[in-house]
């Protein structure tokens, strides 16, 4: 084993030998010879117990190459049993992973820019039946942009966070907004929207249980993103009913500790369901704002800056729907709409972007090289 352009091994056995043999010509050993050598063989235990393999370990103390560096990843690879699909497929096919994004984010900046676009000229003296195919165009660029943001949720749901509630919500997001307009489109998203959103109001309640099995929405086992999001859910209702001063308590590095996100979620599942069940939209519409505005409260106290804008946005977004819902006038009302869904798809790329993790290169891997060779070099110093 070599450390710089020096035989680690031989140089201690050497030394260890020399050290043996003038002790032995002499006839005696002092304690002092005895430490020396003691110290000589202990170093070179311990440099041999620190690598499980000896090739990772040459690998470590040569120049950082390129092929040092993917060669050290490769031995990780197969040593990490973390190491799953999701790190294989999109670690290796990067490239493909950020050509879908960048499909997603230019789908949700072009439901921005028609909503925007849409909204104005539907205020500009023209024909109603020209305004309401321009109407019905934004709505359909509207919904085709949920289609990639569904899809990409629900890959990061499936292979990332193993997270069933994630994957529903996102499932939901891309196929629910086929039943609704531009009126009530909000509305209709709610249940889509308040089950995806329920990680945001767990997560805090599991981490505080064991931040090893459960980090942010994300999960070891699929059992155990199923089993204990209820169960979180109800300990978090029970911590309401028993203490309602978790309601007022806002902690500098959880804020709401997600209550009022568990209580938006809820709400604007059932405001979704309240709604196709009476057709009532005043009355479920208002819940579903309410509902959201408490969302977007919990946004805005988390520490992502990414996140606090959306929270912005998503307020915003709120504040707008419940507007439009009292406007008479049909061109004035889709514009206050449009503008509803131009803030809402804008607080969605911030709000997914703020939990996207980066994806591990070599470059980290690197990184990581310098501190081990310099612990052995201290070892052996």
């Amino acid at each position: 084993m070599k450390i710089g352009n020096t035989d680690l091994n031989k140089s201690v056995d050497d030394r260890s030998t020399n050290t043996s043999l003038a002790v032995v010509s002499s006839g005696q050993m002092s304690g002092a010879d005895q430490k020396e050598l003691q110290d000589y063989r202990d170093k070179e235990s311990q440099a041999k117990s620190l690598s499980k393999d000896n090739s990772e370990l040459e690998l470590l103390t040569k120049p950082n190459s390129v092929e040092d560096i993917s060669a050290v990843n490769s031995i990780h690879e197969d040593k990490n049993e973390n190491n799953g699909i999701a790190d294989k497929l999109f670690n290796k096919e990067s490239d493909a992973l950020k050509i879908w994004k960048t499909i997603d984010g230019i789908a949700s900046n072009t439901a921005i820019v028609s909503n925007l676009a849409g909204g104005f000229m539907g205020l500009m003296n023209m024909p109603e039946i020209a305004k309401t195919r321009i109407a019905k165009f934004v709505d359909l660029v509207t919904n085709f942009s949920f289609i990639p943001y569904g899809l990409d949720g629900m890959r990061k749901a499936f292979f990332e966070n193993k997270n069933p509630y994630m994957f529903l919500g996102f499932l939901l997001e891309l196929s629910m907004v086929w039943m609704s307009d531009l009126k009530n489109k909000y509305l209709v998203r709610g249940a889509a929207t308040g089950t995806d959103q329920i990680w945001v109001a767990t997560k805090h309640k599991l981490m505080d249980k064991d931040k090893e099995r459960f980090r942010d929405g994300k999960f070891k086992t699929w059992s155990d993103g199923l089993i204990e999001t209820p169960k979180a859910c109800f300990e978090m209702l029970k911590d309401i009913v028993t203490n309602p001063k978790v309601l007022t308590t806002i902690d500098k590095e959880k804020g709401t500790k997600g209550y009022f996100a568990l209580i938006s979620s809820l709400g604007s599942i059932s405001s979704t369901i309240g709604y196709f069940l009476t057709r009532n939209e005043k009355i479920f519409g208002t819940m579903r704002d309410i509902s959201g505005s408490l969302f977007d409260w919990e946004m805005l106290l988390d520490k992502n800056p990414k996140a606090k804008f959306s929270g912005i946005c998503f307020i915003a977004e709120s504040v707008l729907d419940f507007t439009a819902r009292f406007i008479e006038d049909n061109s004035t009302r889709l514009f206050v709409n449009m503008l509803s869904h131009a803030s809402g798809r804008q607080a969605l790329q911030l709000y997914k972007a703020s939990n996207d993790s980066p994806v591990i290169t070599s470059a980290k891997a690197q990184d990581k090289q310098p501190s081990k060779i310099l612990n052995l070099h201290s070892l052996v110093a």
